[in-house]
C-alpha cells in the first residue's frame, strides 16, 4: 500500500509573534478515510477577505488548539464544525483587547462564533470582544472668525487757549496709546469619538464532552474619545493711537508719541469632543452533551 502525504506549513509574523498553522491534509487510497487538521500553536488569525456579512463554515475532523495558543476571527461569522476538538488552555477571541478601529471609524462587531463538535478535550476560553471605536477627529483651524475684538482708538490729545493770550494755546493732556486687541475666541470643538463595536454572539455544542470546559468572556468594544478641541483664534488688532494735532493746525502731522494698541493674544483651545458610546454586551450559549442549551 502506497501512502502520499502533503503538509503545508505556515509561519505568520503578527505584531513580533511567531504564528505557525499546519494545515495537513493525508490522502491516502480511496477505501481509507482523509484526515483533515487544523493545528494553531501560537497565534493564528483568520484571513480579513473571508465575508463578513454571510457565515463562513470551516469543516475539520480534528481542530487543534496548542497550550496557551489563541486563534482570533477579526469578527468574522465564522461556524467552526469538527469531529475532535482538542484545547490547551487556549482561546478564541474576536479582537485583541488593544484593536482599535482605523482612524474615523466606529469600532467592528464581534461577529458569530459556533463552535459545533462531536467531541472535545481540554479548556477552552471564548473571548467576545467588540472592537473599540476610533477617536474623534481634532477641531479645525482657526480662521478670522474667531478673530479677537479690535482694541478701542486712543483718545486724541487735548488742547486750551489760555486766557487773555490771544493766540496762545498749550496741551493739557498727550494723545493716548491705542488699547490692545482682546484674546482670540475659543477654537472649535473637537469632533465625538466613534462607537464602540458590539461583543458579538457564541454558540457551543458539544456531543460529547470527554473533561472539556468552556469559558466565556463578553466585552463590548469601548467608544473612542472626542477629539481634541482645535486651538484658539488669533488676538484683536490693537486700537489706533490717539493723534497729537492742535485745533486748526493743518500742516504736516506732530510727531506723535502715541503707538498702536498690541494685537490681543491667542484665545484658548477649543474644547474636546465628546466620547463616544461603549458597544452592546450580546449572548452567548452552550449546550454540552443532553444538556439543555443555556444562554446567558
Amino acid at each position: 500500500m502506497k501512502h502520499k502525504i502533503s503538509i503545508l506549513i505556515l509561519i505568520f509574523l503578527q505584531t513580533g509573534c511567531a504564528v505557525e498553522l499546519r494545515d495537513r491534509n493525508q490522502q491516502e487510497e480511496a477505501a481509507e478515510p482523509t484526515i483533515n487538521e487544523l493545528k494553531v500553536e501560537n497565534e493564528y488569525t483568520l484571513p480579513v477577505p473571508l465575508i463578513m456579512s454571510e457565515q463562513t463554515v470551516l469543516r475539520y475532523d480534528r481542530l487543534v488548539l496548542g497550550k496557551n495558543s489563541k486563534l482570533i476571527t477579526q469578527g468574522l461569522n465564522v461556524r467552526f464544525e469538527v469531529k475532535e476538538l482538542i484545547a490547551e488552555d487556549a482561546e478564541i477571541l474576536t479582537f485583541k483587547p488593544d484593536q482599535y478601529a482605523q482612524i474615523g471609524a466606529s469600532g467592528r462587531r464581534g461577529g458569530n462564533i459556533e463552535i459545533i463538535a462531536e467531541t472535545a478535550t481540554g479548556n477552552l476560553k471564548i473571548i467576545m470582544q467588540g472592537e473599540h471605536g476610533s477617536m474623534g477627529f481634532p477641531g479645525k483651524e482657526p480662521d478670522e472668525a474667531l478673530r479677537g475684538a479690535r482694541g478701542v482708538n486712543g483718545q486724541d490729545s487735548l488742547w486750551v487757549l489760555l486766557p487773555n493770550s490771544g493766540l496762545d494755546i498749550y496741551c493739557t493732556k498727550k494723545a493716548e496709546n491705542g488699547a490692545p486687541g482682546a484674546p482670540g475666541l475659543p477654537g472649535y470643538s473637537g469632533g465625538e469619538g466613534f462607537r464602540g463595536g458590539d461583543s458579538g454572539t457564541s454558540l457551543v455544542r458539544v456531543l460529547d464532552p470527554e473533561e472539556f470546559q468552556v469559558s466565556f468572556q463578553k466585552n463590548p468594544g469601548r467608544g473612542g474619545e472626542g477629539g481634541p478641541g482645535g486651538a484658539g483664534g488669533p488676538g484683536g488688532f490693537g486700537g489706533e493711537p490717539g493723534k497729537e494735532a492742535m485745533p486748526g493746525y493743518h500742516g504736516p502731522p506732530w510727531r506723535n508719541y502715541a503707538a498702536p494698541g498690541p494685537v490681543g493674544p491667542q484665545g484658548p483651545q477649543g474644547p474636546a469632543g465628546k466620547t463616544a458610546p461603549n458597544g452592546n454586551t450580546e449572548k452567548v450559549c452552550i449546550q454540552l452533551a443532553s444538556e439543555d442549551l443555556h444562554c446567558e
